[in-house]
């Protein structure tokens, strides 16, 4: 029994052998990216960045930056922005714009320019600044995110 016993705590504690639902779900969305599918990827990173899933939050913007239509589509998407993007505004220590520009750019091409505009102010850039440094996100982004498909492994 106790051979039994040590052989699953052995079995459980073995990072290449055991299970971790997380971490296969990154790896499904790496797959979806790595064919081309930026729907699907942010389809399946969402939840676990829902969760807290660093990487998962990371790549879920990364991809988001490169099709708008993803985060309108979906308010619970919108939602997790909107929150990442509150969240910079209040903590100045870690403050980042990228979420609010990324918010702002969702909204300007969606036509919801009251709530662009508000963005606008709250981040205190004017539209060709938030949009010049929206596209700079969006270059490093992908950049990130082919380098990522290339060196992910293919399984």
């Amino acid at each position: 029994m106790k051979k039994c016993f040590l052989s699953l705590i052995l079995f459980l504690a073995n990072p290449a052998i055991a299970f971790d639902p997380i971490e296969e779900g990154f790896a499904r969305g790496a797959k979806a990216l790595q064919q081309n599918d930026l729907k699907q990827a942010a389809e399946i990173w969402f939840p676990l960045a829902e969760r807290g899933h660093a990487g998962s939050l990371i790549y879920f913007f990364y991809v988001l930056s490169q099709d708008l239509s993803l985060a309108a589509s979906n308010p619970k998407m919108m939602n997790l922005l909107m929150e990442m993007a509150q969240y910079n505004d209040a903590d100045p220590i870690q403050y980042n714009q990228s979420e609010q520009i990324l918010l702002w750019k969702v909204y300007q091409e969606h036509k919801l320019f009251d709530k662009a505009e508000a963005w606008l102010k709250k981040i205190g850039k004017t539209a060709a600044e938030a949009e010049a440094i929206f596209q700079q996100d969006k270059a490093n982004a992908k950049v990130v995110l082919d380098d990522f498909k290339k060196g992910y492994p293919n399984n």
